[in-house]
């Protein structure tokens, strides 16, 4: 539950403002020559191919808890990255690529992970209460996020802040079962 809602509450709470920050970052930079954001946003949908195509790979070639490892540690860098370090233009699209490679691509281990966890009988119940009570908690993110945007000074605080839920996911993954090549009785 703690990696379901790592991953989904820090993607809404962080991901959603991605489009309005860096557009109004480049625009106060003096760069209005085109529409940063919507191009940051296009570059934010690239990157999560890859990173769809490349964590069924970690996951098969090293470890499902690898994995995970990868895609929270990638997106709390990501996170800052965007929000913290890219300055210009051109420094934002290959940053929001990169975000969305890392907290798009992480979504894939909902399909991975979750199915190796549990036996038949309660698979479906299971996943479904690890991704919708997550999802309904997390719906509070960008509420917060919003109302936090201006009390601490802006979206890149914020999201910064928000960007660092993934590290709980992160610190739970050593105390989750590997399941790689562990397909017991139970799930025949």
């Amino acid at each position: 539950m703690l990696m379901s809602f790592g991953t989904i509450a820090s993607y809404w709470a962080v991901s959603t403002w991605l489009v309005p920050y860096v557009e109004a970052t480049t625009e106060a930079a003096g760069h209005t020559e085109m529409h940063w954001g919507s191009l940051a946003g296009a570059f934010f949908a690239l990157g999560a191919i890859p990173g769809y195509m490349t964590a069924p790979h970690i996951a098969d070639g090293f470890s499902r808890r690898t994995m995970l490892a990868v895609y929270f540690i990638g997106s709390v860098i990501s996170t800052l990255t965007v929000y913290q370090l890219a300055h210009s233009p051109w420094a934002f699209m290959a940053a929001t690529f990169m975000h969305g490679f890392f907290t798009q691509g992480q979504f894939v281990w909902f399909a991975i992970y979750p199915p190796e966890l549990f036996p038949t009988a309660v698979r479906g119940s299971a996943i479904s209460t690890i991704l919708n009570v997550t999802r309904f908690i997390s719906v509070l993110g960008p509420i917060f996020a919003g109302v936090l945007i201006t009390k601490l000074g802006g979206i890149s605080t914020t999201a910064t802040l928000f960007g660092f839920i993934y590290l709980i996911a992160l610190a739970v993954v050593p105390f989750c079962p590997e399941t790689r090549g562990k397909i017991g009785r139970a799930h025949v």
